[in-house]
């Protein structure tokens, strides 16, 4: 039968024209559907950036990184308050070393002049022995033991100056922290401690809403899959109907709609023609209810953003939180300029305890020596002892020389014991002074850490402050305009409804016939078949099958051709 291509006349469509109503709502759907899905996308990317400024300026401060610089401050604060304790300390370290030095300085004096009695002796022994073997060589070789000790002792005479030289400097600096500790110490602990509980607080409230905006953000997120998923009905749509207008085009021209006088072919072309209005209607259905879904999703996505703005605007928190960072950051700049003069103190300190530290090793190594040089010469005096014994009444003035060796040893013996528990004194001292410099200082670095988190966080505060105003209003925008596109996209189900309407008409010619799946109905539907893309399309035509092959389709699986173009969509 031919084709015709007038649509309605007089009020009643033509039956060779419902496939070309059905063509016309279908071309019209692309179009419709991708301005309703750059709208969406629009709308998304905008509420996704306004989200992620949000988060920002919510998160503007590491979090890990703020809860170490609240622990800096609380830790400084303490250590401030109790600073005139520390200084004290100091203090006493200081004199410690000051008194150890100075005893050192004394006893290594003592030293020199034993030295120079025990190379007297050496000379007397070479004089008294008249060059007899062995007792000259063992003049000659106490008197090279003993320039090596008095290398040493000149050694060890210059480290404790150097050492006493550095001392002034310290004891000045910490005099300076005092007098800026008095005027300053009660202030500044207190301060600290409540900038570290404002800053406590803030991440407390940063983090609260930050849980608010991640699970709104996560209501947004899943509207969107919602409607990018519902967004496909489009696409549905248009390939359902044009099955149908096919499917109507293979039936006219197969079995033609004008059937009088044979019964099996209206049979039959009532049969098609019910299963096309059936696969209609499911697509009319379908349609309707996913433009719902759509639409909805729109509207909650407008609730959704003034949930958002709320956490900016209701409370003020969002912006205030900006102003406290600055604030923070101006205090702690203020506690900044007094542990100047506490970082000078600790470096001065430090510097002390490092250099003691590296004197008393020095001072151990060359008294180490002098210990072994002492030893050598006592035992070169324990030798001569003994061979004047041998000598008899000729050794006796060489045994008398060398018994006053043996007593020199042992006075320089005791002064250089002495010299030790004065290492270990200045020993002590540097290691306290050193340890708790070196504390000091970690704890002004931290505070300088501190200070600059603030400021890093204060600034990107600003920055996404500054972009959200202008990110709402956009964002609130383009979402309305997207429900406006949303919502014109009904309008299609009354076009559709009219579209369907002319294959009802066409079917209403068959009002009297008893549709029927028989064998030249079958050979239509076979026809049509093979063009469906959708499961939900196959399955509605197998209803309509004849009974014989209802069961061989719902047990044979589709075609290999049809299987890779289903996409399992309704």
């Amino acid at each position: 039968m031919a084709m015709q291509s007038a649509a309605i006349i007089a009020g009643e469509e033509s039956a060779a024209s419902a496939d070309v109503a059905i063509d016309l709502v279908a071309s019209g759907l692309d179009a419709a559907f991708v301005e309703a899905g750059n709208a969406l996308a629009a709308a998304y990317g905008l509420v996704e950036e306004l989200i992620a400024t949000l988060a920002e300026v919510t998160g503007a401060l590491d979090r890990e990184a703020a809860g170490r610089a609240v622990t800096n401050m609380e830790m400084l604060a303490a250590r401030i308050e109790l600073l005139p304790t520390t200084i004290g300390g100091r203090a006493g370290a200081l004199a410690a070393i000051s008194a150890a030095a100075n005893a050192v300085s004394d006893e290594v004096s003592g030293v020199g002049r034993t030295l120079d009695f025990l190379r007297i002796c050496g000379l007397n022994i070479k004089v008294a022995s008249g060059g007899q073997p062995g007792f000259s060589e063992f003049a000659d070789q106490m008197l090279v033991r003993l320039d090596v000790s008095e290398s040493e002792i000149r050694g060890i005479r210059g480290e404790v100056r150097h050492l006493l030289s550095i001392l002034p400097s310290v004891q000045s600096s910490d005099r300076k922290l005092a007098a800026e500790c008095a005027a300053v110490a009660e202030d500044a602990p207190l301060k600290l401690t409540r900038n570290a509980l404002a800053l406590r607080d803030y991440l407390q409230v940063a983090a609260d809403r930050s849980d608010a905006i991640a699970a709104i953000a996560g209501q947004i997120r899943a509207h969107l899959a919602d409607a990018l998923g519902a967004m496909q009905i489009g696409d549905i749509t248009r390939q359902r109907l044009e099955h149908i207008a096919t499917g109507y085009r293979i039936l006219v021209t197969d079995l033609g709609l004008d059937t009088a006088g044979d019964p099996v072919r209206a049979a039959a072309a009532a049969q098609v023609l019910a299963m096309l209005e059936a696969q209609g209607e499911e697509t009319l259905a379908d349609f309707r209810r996913e433009c719902g879904r759509m639409l909805e999703g729109q509207q909650a996505l407008a609730g959704e953003i003034a949930a958002l703005l709320a956490l900016q605007e209701g409370d003020g928190k969002t912006r205030s939180s900006s102003d406290l960072l600055h604030a923070l950051e101006r205090g702690v700049a203020a506690i900044g300029v007094f542990t100047e003069r506490l970082q000078e103190a600790d470096g001065c300190s430090q510097a002390l305890g490092a250099q003691t530290a590296q004197t008393v090793v020095r001072l151990s190594e060359r008294l180490s020596l002098v210990h072994q040089v002492t030893a050598d010469v006592d035992n070169m005096a324990w030798n001569t002892d003994v061979r004047c014994f041998r000598m008899g009444q000729e050794g006796v003035g060489l045994a008398q020389i060398a018994r006053e060796i043996r007593a020199f040893v042992g006075t320089l013996e005791a002064i250089c014991t002495r010299v030790d528990a004065g290492v270990a004194t200045l020993t002590e001292a540097a290691a306290g002074l050193a340890g708790g410099a070196a504390s000091e200082a970690e704890g002004e670095v931290t505070l300088a850490q501190s200070l600059a988190i603030i400021s890093e966080g204060a600034r990107r505060s600003d920055e996404g402050i500054a972009r959200l105003d202008r990110q709402a209003a956009s964002a609130a925008a383009a979402v309305g305009g997207a429900v406006e596109t949303v919502g014109r996209l009904d309008s299609f189900s009354a076009a559709l409804e009219t579209a369907l309407g002319g294959l009802r008409s066409v079917q209403g010619r068959f009002a009297g016939v008893t549709a029927e799946a028989n064998a030249e109905a079958q050979a239509v539907l076979d026809q049509i078949a093979p063009i469906y893309t959708m499961a939900s399309e196959r399955q509605l035509h197998r209803r309509f099958a004849a009974p014989d092959e209802v069961g061989e389709a719902e047990s044979a699986p589709p075609p290999p051709d049809a299987q890779d173009e289903d996409d399992g969509l309704f």
